[in-house]
């Protein structure tokens, strides 16, 4: 019964990171899988780094798994931030616990919108300041996201979404 689990377990790892949406929908028919929220996660990362958004898709159809994944730090949409993939972010923010954790803090002490900033993901701050949550995250006048920019047309962004007090559109 271990080898078994581990055979599935690395089949479906193996199907992740190769791009397999097919194998990646069957195996996920499996519970050893589907309830593996720690392999599901990891398996999430990897898709999201690889920039295979069918298979985020799939991985992301699991129930309860936005929910895991927004507890985790938002350590997904942190990873789709910084490499840039607004597709996938769009994916990640469709979910209501992924939103609502926005302000948590990665591994490297930053939060989701001072990693687009950093990173001069001008698209995704763009896209991040379309969100209320973020603009009440970046009024606070100890975040420090500004401190970052290297960017002139994602500061010219910013300060108009908070001089003008509304939303970009």
């Amino acid at each position: 019964m271990i080898q078994h689990n581990t055979d599935l377990k690395a089949a479906f790892f193996d199907a992740v990171h190769e791009g397999n949406i097919w194998a990646v929908e069957k195996l996920l028919e499996n519970e050893e899988i589907s309830q593996n929220q720690d392999l599901l996660l990891l398996s999430l990362k990897v898709a999201i780094r690889a920039h295979q958004l069918g298979i985020v898709d799939k991985i992301l159809s699991v129930n309860g798994l936005a929910q895991y994944a927004a507890k985790e730090d938002n350590e997904a949409l942190s990873i789709a931030v910084e490499i840039g993939n607004l597709p996938i972010v769009n994916r990640l923010l469709a979910f209501e616990e992924v939103v609502q954790n926005l302000g948590a803090i990665n591994s490297y002490g930053c939060d989701i919108f001072t990693v687009a900033v950093f990173n001069g993901q001008v698209d995704i701050v763009k896209r991040l300041l379309e969100i209320p949550e973020v603009i009440a995250i970046i009024k606070d006048p100890e975040h420090d996201a500004m401190n970052w920019v290297d960017h002139d047309e994602i500061e010219l962004m910013v300060y108009q979404a908070l001089e003008c007090g509304n939303l970009l559109h």
